[in-house]
């Protein structure tokens, strides 16, 4: 039996460790998206996949549990919605961003998150914040500046300030979904919100008159299956698997990898070069996510304790 526990743990943290790097080479695919469909558009098409994809797991899992078919209660579908819309904003403004910038880059400001999730958790749910999180913010922010500003100090690429913009709501997302995560399950809030993001992307899509004829959809399909199936539905049921089986901070610290797994991929699929300069702030922001996390995972410890 004890052998048997072990097992599902190391499976769990592998399955976490596989989520990372998928979600780290999401933003290759999103990088190569960008020569064939335009950024909210490609954006609809991969949250329908996504959505599309999940819905016979709802299915299965409503027949296996109630008998009532409840395949999504009134709460749920208000937390998706509101979900969602951060979403669109999350997703809109990083493809946007990813146009003008390096998915290296894109991967490092966006795992940026995680510093924010903290002050976010403090300005909307009241939650407390350390000196010693400020302190790691504080680390996030001098790599923050050496990675997208230039030698002079002051000129920024507006793809970098889009990403930023979708950080902040990438963090905005994570703390109120923990914050609303023990009120509902998580299946139908994914499927709600997919489908509310694809929505809100088609409509901005077609008030922006963007367009795609069906050769370039289908010279995107790569990107497509890769973000809306394989990132959006097959990453997401790892995630969930893993983080039965492990403590929250400990599968945080290995999803914080993601931006690791990004830069990497940036570098081996696409050949994105570093300067020293970007080199400094990516160092400076990787420290600050790992310290961040494992500091969480040791107060989590002693909390426990």
């Amino acid at each position: 039996m004890k052998h048997t526990s072990l097992q599902n743990t190391h499976w769990a943290y592998s399955t976490l460790w596989l989520c990372a790097m998928i979600w780290g080479g999401t933003f290759v695919f999103q990088k190569l998206a960008v020569s064939s469909l335009d950024p909210l558009l490609f954006n609809a098409l991969r949250s329908v996949l996504s959505a599309v994809t999940l819905f016979p797991f709802l299915i299965i899992a409503s027949v296996q549990d109630d008998t009532d078919f409840d395949f999504i209660r009134l709460q749920e579908l208000k937390i998706g919605l509101v979900l969602g819309s951060v979403l669109w904003l999350a997703l809109g403004f990083q493809q946007i961003g990813i146009t003008t910038t390096t998915a290296s880059k894109a991967a490092l400001i966006t795992g940026l998150y995680v510093l924010l999730v903290p002050l976010v958790m403090k300005v909307i749910f009241a939650d407390r914040l350390s000196v010693w999180q400020l302190g790691v913010m504080l680390i996030g922010v001098i790599g923050l500046y050496f990675l997208i500003t230039h030698t002079d100090g002051w000129r920024i690429n507006h793809g970098d300030l889009w990403v930023l913009c979708g950080t902040v709501m990438w963090a905005l997302h994570v703390s109120i979904l923990g914050h609303s995560i023990s009120q509902v399950r998580i299946l139908p809030i994914a499927i709600v919100q997919m489908l509310t993001c694809a929505l809100l992307s088609a409509v901005s899509s077609f008030a922006l008159q963007e367009s795609a004829s069906w050769q370039d959809i289908f010279a995107a399909i790569p990107s497509l299956i890769y973000t809306g199936l394989l990132s959006g539905c097959i990453a997401f049921t790892l995630q969930v698997y893993g983080q039965s089986r492990v403590s929250p901070s400990v599968a945080a610290i290995i999803l914080s990898f993601e931006a690791v797994f990004g830069v990497w991929a940036g570098w081996y699929f696409l050949k994105e070069q570093f300067d020293l300069r970007s080199i400094i702030g990516a160092g400076f922001i990787i420290v600050a996510i790992t310290l961040l996390e494992t500091l969480n995972h040791r107060r989590s410890r002693e909390v426990a304790q």
